[in-house]
């Protein structure tokens, strides 16, 4: 590896090909460089060298052997007379004098004779960013928590921002005589996480510049169809391709995702992974001849050329996600990998319309919705589908493995709610689940309907499902249908987060739980819990519930009222808990009960002892 960067400082244009790759890659200039430098050596090139042909090669202009002897020198601001720089210097702010004290001396003992003066300094730390304000001008650097950070001053896009921005443009361009020395146009889009990636669809920009010809004097553009030749330019020599592939090994990025920055860069159909591959770690091992011949190497091995026996071996010791895959390959390892039963300790499904998330045990995926019709998959790949049809491509697989095993299963959908209150469409999991009822342990669901949850239930084998619970908010209506699937008939604790059974005999049906947590949206008076405890106490299996209702008195006053109504010691002043042992009819068993009361409302908790 220590050879790479030399190989590459040795030749003019391996240099010039990092840079080329550098812009293929939309990055700004300054993070380009840094890349270059830690990649090929502090020394490699000097910042205005590389300037130079980081802004020729966005140009479009990719001659490599271009003489720039006949070019004028370029002027610094250091070439300046200190009274022209002194006279810039006192139009600035102190934030924008700043950076004049790291130049030369005589602009620094300038630049400390105009005493500096702020207005309001603001800083702002914790363990995500520190953000500072200097007057009106905002920094902000955020923790990526890969010992890393991202350094930005913050933009925020209004909503018809381009429409906005035109507004406050184009009267510029509309003034009589102008005269520009230096006008860039650079399309950046505002959508994405790096400012320097180029949006797909140029926004519109017609009408800024003016009808009547004006004087410009230099024109610099950037991500318009100047930037969309590099790629193809890359991708006509084999070399270039070498270079780039030689530019992520120089970085000592991990082989996968250098392939992703290259195919992300250069285009999917540059080159194969085992072609990539195979480069890689050629250059990896110093063997840096882009001649090299293949043709008498032995053909590589894929995994369905191996042993069945081999690849069971390896098999046992992968994942049941890492296994799904192998189910896509051929006839003989797909019933291999069907015989090991697969199992998950557990599985969360989480939607929303701004997008969809599942964790396979510690493996977790994320698939973003774009709202263009297109999505972005968790390491950000961009793919022209909808976001919940792509995620189901990579789920679905999971749930078709024979002979399933889930011990937690949760399923959570997060409604979303616009601007002016009104609740947008669920997203739908129709065909996730298969139609063979699989072994899942404990099922958790948020933010579903009843019929869509009666419908992932039946799903699930009844008798191995143990642990059935409803988060959120879940309608009243229809409720009771869920009564009647074998599903619940059969599971042993059941957990309801709202208020959904209307009166106390509903309890009845939760006659063979071992435990449960339920809502009424009744209001009871005390005479009405100690129904509730005739009926629990008839549960055989019970250890132990919690069940909440509504009163029609505050917190403590319904206390005394129910310590009266079982003939109890009624409580020397304000309390909220109250408890007692209450012993059913012809047993000997005993429940243990505490009530909890607040402002109208109050729950109940039972043990069996």
């Amino acid at each position: 590896m220590e050879s790479i960067p030399e190989f590459l400082k040795n030749n003019d244009h391996y240099l010039k090909s990092c840079i080329l790759y550098e812009v293929a890659q939309k990055k700004p200039i300054f993070d380009s460089y840094r890349t270059f430098c830690d990649t090929v050596g502090q020394d490699a090139m000097e910042y205005r060298d590389f300037e130079f042909w980081y802004h020729r090669f966005c140009q479009g202009e990719l001659d490599f052997d271009y003489d720039r002897s006949a070019d004028p020198a370029p002027k610094a601001l250091m070439d300046m007379p200190v009274n022209l720089v002194r006279k810039i210097a006192e139009n600035l702010t102190s934030s924008e004098r700043c950076p004049l004290r790291s130049t030369n001396h005589d602009i620094k003992e300038l630049s400390d004779s105009l005493p500096p003066f702020f207005e309001e300094i603001e800083i702002y730390t914790s363990t995500e960013k520190m953000e500072w304000e200097l007057d009106d001008m905002q920094f902000k650097c955020k923790n990526n928590y890969d010992e890393s950070c991202s350094f930005s001053k913050p933009m925020t896009y209004e909503e018809n921002y381009i429409k906005k921005s035109l507004e406050y443009l184009t009267p510029v361009f509309k003034m009589p005589n102008l005269r520009v020395n230096s006008l860039s146009l650079e399309n950046m889009s505002p959508e994405r996480e790096h400012p320097f990636i180029q949006l797909e669809e140029t926004p519109d920009l017609d009408g800024l510049l003016p009808d009547v010809p004006f004087h410009v004097k230099e024109v610099f553009f950037s991500g318009y169809e100047t930037m969309e030749r590099i790629p193809e330019f890359l991708k006509s020599n084999d070399h270039h391709l070498k270079f780039c592939i030689l530019h992520e090994v120089a970085q000592e990025k991990l082989l996968f995702d250098s392939y992703r920055t290259f195919c992300d860069t250069v285009g999917q159909d540059a080159m194969k992974y085992p072609d990539f591959e195979f480069w890689y770690y050629r250059f990896s091992q110093g063997e840096l001849d882009f001649n090299y011949d293949r043709s008498n190497d032995p053909i590589p091995k894929a995994l369905t050329d191996m042993p069945v026996k081999l690849v069971r071996k390896i098999a046992e010791n992968l994942t049941s996600s890492e296994r799904c895959p192998l189910r896509s390959t051929n006839h003989d390892i797909k019933e291999l990998s069907d015989s090991l039963p697969p199992f998950f300790e557990e599985i969360e499904i989480y939607t929303s319309t701004e997008k969809m998330e599942w964790q396979l045990d510690d493996m977790q995926f994320k698939c973003k919705n774009n709202y263009d019709e297109s999505c972005s998959f968790s390491k950000p790949m961009t793919y022209e589908e909808n976001y919940i049809k792509k995620s189901l491509e990579y789920l679905t697989p999971v749930f078709k493995m024979p002979n399933l095993k889930v011990n937690s299963l949760s399923l959570i959908n997060i409604e979303d709610i616009g601007l002016f209150g009104e609740r947008r469409e669920s997203t739908d999991l129709d065909g996730l689940l298969p139609d063979v009822p699989f072994d899942v342990k404990n099922v958790q669901f948020f933010g579903y309907d009843i019929n869509r949850i009666i419908h992932f239930l039946s799903a699930m084998k009844p008798g191995h499902l143990e642990t059935i619970i409803l988060l959120g908010h879940n309608s009243r209506e229809n409720f009771k249908a869920i009564f009647e699937t074998d599903q619940f008939k059969q599971a042993k604790k059941v957990y309801i987060h709202s208020d959904v059974l209307s009166s106390v005999d509903d309890l009845k049906n939760f006659s063979h739980l071992k435990s449960f947590n339920c809502g009424m949206f009744a209001i009871l008076e005390p005479v009405d819990v100690l129904r509730i405890l005739d009926i629990v106490s008839t549960f055989e299996e019970l250890g132990s519930c919690i069940v909440s209702f509504y009163t029609e008195t505050y917190g403590h006053q319904y206390i005394e009222k129910f310590a009266e109504a079982i003939g109890g010691e009624i409580p020397e002043g304000p309390q909220e808990t109250y408890t007692f042992s209450y012993q059913r009819a012809e047993s000997n068993d005993h429940l243990e009960l505490e009530v909890a009361s607040s402002i109208f409302q109050c729950s109940i908790n039972i043990c069996k002892t």
